[in-house]
């Protein structure tokens, strides 16, 4: 009964895998399903290890086996505890139960065995420099055998970091240097460690050292260098331990081959110890050297760092795709993470090491990993990093990210106040300009072009903007863009007026295919400042010309200009009553009505005549002598009015002159004079009678300024009997 209760937990979900979120089976082995899994409170990701008891139950049909066989890994989860080391698999959690027996891990996605046939000799030489490490921990400070290193025990995680597992043999190291195995003799079950990775004397149950891994390691080796198993016994009959395998083997070069031939020989004594082998040729090579550098990374100075990211380019090249993209990449994202001024110099390298992957693989496991940083404007090297691999970018990336992701390079090189980031972006836009779609054009690129315009003073940069935005004409609508945008070049012009804008000017302006009103409206404004300037070249000029030519010829062509009549002249026209009120000013005084009035004025005399009565006229006469003031009589018929202004004849008229009642208007302005500079003018009794009409009147008009005195005289009345005021004067005029 409890043994079916147990059975059902498992199925019902019950237990430690509870606490996690299973997303996906990574791999299969053994009995194990290893699950990708996150847990539900720290969001650790880790691998859940669940058996697989229908694989379980096939493998082993007698239950006492299944007992055994999961009592082995129960007893390599309690070593496994014990050690740590980075190369060797890392247990968070366990649930030990017979029949519901479950744990969780650091996170590992494969399993060796799924690589063998599949790496190249630097994969395979970093994968077993690892193991190797991982085995001098245990030889040397542990003081522990493995027994059981084969492809199906070491692990590899997402960074390519192989993790060594399967603790089930574990034993100890005496002090003679020789182990024991936890079993008296060997056999060949799934309870005991694979044959076709064991040595001699753990075949034959003889007496063990620390070189017994050597040899399981240096068959694990061999199979990954040429991807298959270099001993093909099944049974203890077939096994042939005193032959070294290595002499079947073809082909292989003799690094390698001498390495491995040391490592296999039937004699435990002649390995080579742990230690030994870490400073062979195999794992000293260039590559495994910055791989290693790679695993130490966090512990190294910024400087030693930085020197280390420029001299990596020369080396990328000799990697595998698989630990380029597993392991390289990822490390060297993972430090502009960490720190974002090592990205100028990183980014051209992880360009380098994604350049001959597949497009979906460059997308996901290049691009979109360092695509953070294309908002980051400090340093400009970041964004210029970017520039300078834009082709191989777009080439390498899904066309369906690039209006999302890839073209918001040019956006942000576009806000930059840096003259550096401008010109390297200006300079790679115009390929760029044709591959963008409309709406993108539109929002981003025209109006950042237009603003850089008006925040730099570099007219080289202005130059190649407004290169860039001819490029973008043939995306958009011309009518307008010149209604928009037109009016903002113009303002750029107006405010720069360098040479150098000229031509990309006029050959913008020679682009513009708008309707003939927005040319009329905005394109012709523009052609007048350029050709009017005199830092216009006279080429320029002379094009410029042409096109204003063309585009009013075609606006008068359009509207049909050339057909409309010349408007007809209209007919002079009588002046009206208020006209004539508004030019006889003394029609109200002399009882004239409007209708009556014609007007003849001159500068001596003003007759205001009626047509019905001709013979009777009011005349009034400018005579003004400058001495001597007229009397003005006045008729029935007629009246007469005497002006008589004086500019100084008497030097003892210094003010107002109130004693003159005769009608005459006498300022005085001290003496100054309109004559010679050199000598005051002397004061002249000749009279100013200006009249235009009569030739035969020379009068002459002497004013005096010797005296800087302006007196005016006004008379107290006129000859009409009443005072004279301003506006009487003014209606004199």
């Amino acid at each position: 009964m409890n043994f079916m209760f147990e059975k059902l937990k498992y199925y019902i979900g019950a237990g430690l895998s509870s606490n996690y979120i299973q997303e996906k089976v990574d791999f299969t082995v053994g009995c194990w399903k290893v699950v990708d899994a996150v847990h539900k409170t720290t969001k650790q990701r880790v691998s859940l290890w669940l058996i697989d008891h229908e694989f379980l139950d096939k493998r082993f049909p007698n239950k006492a086996d299944q007992t055994s066989y999961i009592n082995g890994y129960m007893t390599c989860i309690k070593n496994s505890r014990k050690l740590v080391h980075p190369h060797l698999l890392k247990i968070h959690d366990i649930q030990l139960d017979p029949y519901y027996f479950e744990f969780t891990s650091e996170h590992v996605t494969s399993c060796l065995k799924n690589h063998v046939g599949k790496l190249d000799s630097n994969d395979a030489s970093y994968i077993a420099f690892q193991i190797i490490d991982a085995l001098s921990f245990l030889h040397n400070t542990s003081k522990k055998v493995h027994y059981g290193v084969s492809t199906s025990s070491i692990f590899l995680d997402d960074n390519y970091n192989a993790k060594l597992f399967n603790f089930n043999w574990l034993s100890d190291i005496d002090s003679d240097n020789t182990s024991k195995p936890p079993f008296s003799s060997y056999d060949i079950t799934p309870t005991y460690p694979n044959i076709k990775y064991s040595a001699p004397e753990v075949v034959l149950s003889k007496s063990c050292q620390v070189q017994t891994d050597i040899f399981s390691f240096a068959a694990v080796f061999c199979e990954l260098l040429t991807g298959k198993q270099l001993l093909e016994c099944t049974t203890k009959e077939t096994y042939k331990p005193e032959e070294n395998p290595i002499n079947k083997i073809q082909g292989m070069t003799t690094t390698f081959y001498q390495l491995l031939s040391n490592c296999l020989q039937p004699s435990a004594s002649l390995r080579p110890v742990s230690t030994d082998l870490l400073r062979e040729p195999a794992f000293n090579t260039v590559p495994i050297k910055i791989l290693r550098y790679l695993d130490m990374i966090v512990l190294k100075d910024p400087k030693d760092k930085f020197e280390f990211f420029k001299a990596l380019p020369k080396a990328i090249g000799g990697f595998s795709q698989n630990l380029l993209r597993c392991k390289i990449i990822p490390i060297l994202v993972e430090e502009c993470h960490i720190n974002v001024r090592f990205a100028p110099i990183l980014l051209p390298t992880i360009f380098q090491a994604g350049k001959y992957f597949p497009i979906d693989e460059f997308t996901e496991h290049v691009f979109n990993k360092v695509s953070f940083l294309i908002p980051v404007l400090e340093p400009p090297q970041v964004l210029i990093a970017f520039l300078q691999s834009i082709d191989m970018i777009l080439e390498s990336t899904d066309p369906s990210i690039h209006d999302e992701k890839v073209y918001p390079i040019f956006y942000s090189a576009l806000k930059s106040d840096k003259d550096i980031l401008q010109k390297e972006v200006l300079k790679k836009l115009p390929a760029v300009i044709p591959k963008i779609a409309l709406n993108g054009i539109q929002k981003e690129i025209l109006p950042l072009l237009l603003k850089l315009c008006t925040k730099t003073n570099d007219i080289k940069i202005i130059s190649s903007a407004f290169e860039c935005v001819k490029i973008c004409l043939n995306k958009v609508d011309h009518n307008q863009f010149m209604k928009y945008l037109l009016p903002k070049i113009y303002d750029i012009w107006m405010s720069k007026q360098e040479p150098l804008l000229v031509p990309p000017l006029s050959d913008l302006l020679m682009s513009l295919k708008g309707n003939e009103v927005s040319t009329m409206a905005f394109a012709i404004p523009l052609c007048t400042e350029l050709v009017s300037n005199s830092v216009c070249h006279p080429y320029y000029q002379k094009q410029l010309c042409s096109y204003m030519l063309a585009s009013v010829t075609k606006y008068k062509t359009v509207n049909k200009l050339d057909e409309v009549e010349d408007p007809v002249p209209k007919q002079a026209e009588a002046p009206s009553a208020a006209m004539m009120e508004l030019f006889d000013p003394l029609a109200a005084e002399l009882n004239i009505s409007p209708a009556q009035q014609t007007f003849d004025f001159t500068f001596s005399s003003g007759q205001l005549t009626s047509p019905s009565s001709p013979s009777q006229q009011q005349q009034f006469q400018f005579n003004s002598p400058l001495n001597s003031p007229q009397q003005s009589q006045s008729g029935g018929a007629s009246s007469q009015f005497s002006f008589n202004p004086s500019f100084g004849s008497s030097p003892q008229a210094s003010g107002l002159n109130t004693n003159n009642n005769n009608g005459g208007f006498s300022p005085d302005f001290g003496g100054l004079s309109f004559g010679s500079p050199s000598k005051p003018q002397q004061s002249s009794n000749q009279g100013f009678n200006p009249n235009f009409d009569s030739p035969t009147a020379q009068q002459t008009f002497t004013p005096d300024f010797s005296t800087p005195t302006f007196n005016p005289q006004f008379p107290s009345s006129n000859n009409f009997g009443s005072p004279v005021s301003n506006s009487n004067i003014r209606d004199l005029f």
